[in-house]
C-alpha cells in the first residue's frame, strides 16, 4: 500500500463545476505551494465563455485549451488535462525560481494507472486523473461548437477530476472533491474503466473517416444523414454514377449537410477488367454525372473493389482512396459483427469502409459513432482527414489511411 498525505479540499458551493481547479490546488498544496482552489480558478485557470447564440446553438472553447464556461457556474462544463497543465504551469511560472523549485507539469494523458502509480505515486508525486462523478457510467452530453474553429463538439457528461494519491492491492485512493467525498478508496476495475473512457477523451483527438460506397440509396441514405447530423459527424460518400439519375435531390442533400462526395465509377465494374481507355471513360462518365448535379469540383475516386491498375492510377486527376478497415458489412449484414471489427481494428487516421445501401450498415455506422465519440474520436471527411493530419493529397496516388507526415 502507498498513500500520499495530500491535503483534502472540497468543492463546496462556490465551485460547483470546479473539480479541476480544486484538484490542482490540492496537488500544489501537497507540494508546498500556497494557493487556494479559488485563487487557482480566478488567476491561473484558462477559461472561455460557454453561451448560446440567438439561434439556440451553444458555443465554447475546446476543453483541451480552456475551461468551458466559469467553474463558479453550475451549468459550466469543465476542461481536460492540457488546459489544467497550462494553468498549473502558469502558476509555477509566476513564482520566483527558488520557490518553483524543480517542479514541472507533465501531461500523461493516455497513460495506464499502473504506470502512473509506479512513475509518480511511488516517488511521492500526486497525479490528477479524469474519471466520472461517483464512478457513474459516462454518457453523451451537450453538443456545442468550438471557437474559433466552429467544429461540432460533444461533451461527455459525468466528467470529473480527482487527485490520485495512493493505491493498495484492490483499490486506487483518490482525493475526491465532489460533495466533499474526501479521501476515498475506489475499486481498481471501475476506476480503470472510467479513467480509460475519460482519459482518451481528455487527450488529443483521434480522427477517423467513415466512408460509404454504392449509394445513394433512397431507402437508407436519408436515415444515415439524419443520424450523422444529430451526432455532428461527417462522412464521405463514394457514389455510383448509374445510381444518380432520379436521386439528384438526395445527392445535393449529402453535399449540403457537409459531407464529401466522391466517385465510385459509373458502372461499378472492376476497372482492372476493362481496358485502360474504357476504365477512364467509365470514370469520366461518373464525374460528368456528378458535375451535372453538383457543379465543377474534384470528385476523389474510390475504385470498385479497390482494384486499379498502375496505368489507370497514373492517369487520374485526383487521389484514389481505398480503406484500412474493411467492415465486411456487405457480407455479414450483421450489426454486431460490423461493430466488433471496427472496435478491434480502427485507430487514428483510419478510413472505414461501409455501404449505405444496407439497413444493418446504417445502424452499425451510427452505433460506431455513439461508441467512439465518447472516447475522443472525431469523424471527419476523407479530405478533412488529410487536412488535420497535415498530409497533402497527391493526384494519381492510392491511399489506405492517413498518418502525419
Amino acid at each position: 500500500m502507498k498513500q500520499l498525505p495530500v491535503p483534502f479540499i472540497g468543492q463546496g458551493h462556490s465551485l460547483p463545476t470546479g473539480c479541476e481547479s480544486v484538484s490542482a490546488a490540492m496537488a500544489l498544496q501537497y507540494l508546498g505551494f500556497s494557493v487556494t482552489a479559488e485563487d487557482f480558478a480566478r488567476d491561473h485557470l484558462p477559461s472561455a465563455p460557454f453561451y448560446r447564440d440567438t439561434g439556440g446553438v451553444w458555443h465554447g472553447p475546446d476543453p483541451r485549451r480552456a475551461f468551458v464556461g466559469d467553474p463558479h457556474d453550475p451549468d459550466a462544463l469543465g476542461c481536460w488535462a492540457p488546459a489544467i497543465k497550462s494553468g498549473m504551469s502558469r502558476f509555477l511560472a509566476g513564482l520566483a525560481r527558488d520557490k518553483a523549485g524543480i517542479y514541472r507539469v507533465k501531461n500523461e494523458t493516455g497513460a495506464e494507472l499502473g504506470y502512473l502509480c509506479r512513475r509518480y505515486i511511488d516517488r511521492g508525486i500526486p497525479v490528477l486523473i479524469w474519471i466520472s462523478i461517483d464512478l457513474r457510467p459516462t454518457v453523451n452530453g451537450p453538443w456545442y461548437r468550438t471557437e474559433p474553429e466552429g467544429q461540432p463538439f460533444m461533451w461527455i457528461s459525468n466528467e470529473h477530476c480527482v487527485v490520485l494519491s495512493g493505491y493498495d492491492r484492490e483499490h486506487y485512493i483518490c482525493c475526491d472533491p465532489w460533495e466533499d467525498r474526501g479521501v476515498v478508496r475506489y475499486t481498481r476495475e471501475t476506476v480503470w474503466q472510467r479513467h480509460r473512457e475519460l482519459g482518451m477523451q481528455a487527450g488529443e483527438p483521434v480522427y477517423m473517416a467513415l466512408t460509404f460506397d454504392d449509394g445513394p440509396s433512397p431507402a437508407w441514405t436519408p436515415r444515415l444523414l439524419e443520424g450523422l447530423s444529430r451526432r455532428g459527424a461527417r462522412a464521405t460518400f463514394f457514389l455510383v454514377g448509374s445510381q444518380i439519375e432520379g436521386r439528384e435531390d438526395l445527392v445535393r442533400r449529402i453535399r449540403q449537410e457537409g459531407h464529401q462526395i466522391g466517385s465510385h465509377s459509373f458502372s461499378h465494374r472492376a476497372l482492372t477488367e476493362l481496358s485502360t481507355a474504357d476504365a477512364l471513360a467509365d470514370l469520366e462518365k461518373c464525374d460528368r454525372a456528378l458535375r451535372q448535379v453538383l457543379g465543377d469540383g474534384s470528385y476523389w475516386l474510390r475504385p470498385p473493389y479497390g482494384f486499379l491498375s498502375d496505368r489507370e492510377l497514373c492517369a487520374l486527376g485526383t487521389p484514389a482512396i481505398c480503406w484500412s478497415v474493411d467492415t465486411e458489412d456487405w457480407k455479414s449484414r450483421d450489426v454486431d459483427s460490423i461493430l466488433d471489427i471496427v472496435l478491434r481494428r480502427a485507430g487514428d487516421g483510419d478510413i472505414l469502409l461501409l455501404h449505405d445501401c444496407y439497413a444493418t450498415s446504417v445502424t452499425a455506422a451510427l452505433e460506431i459513432v455513439d461508441r467512439l465519440q465518447p472516447r475522443g474520436v472525431r469523424f471527419v471527411t476523407v479530405e478533412e482527414l488529410f487536412a488535420v493530419k497535415g498530409v497533402e493529397p497527391a493526384c494519381g496516388t492510392l491511399y489506405y489511411r492517413v498518418r502525419e507526415e
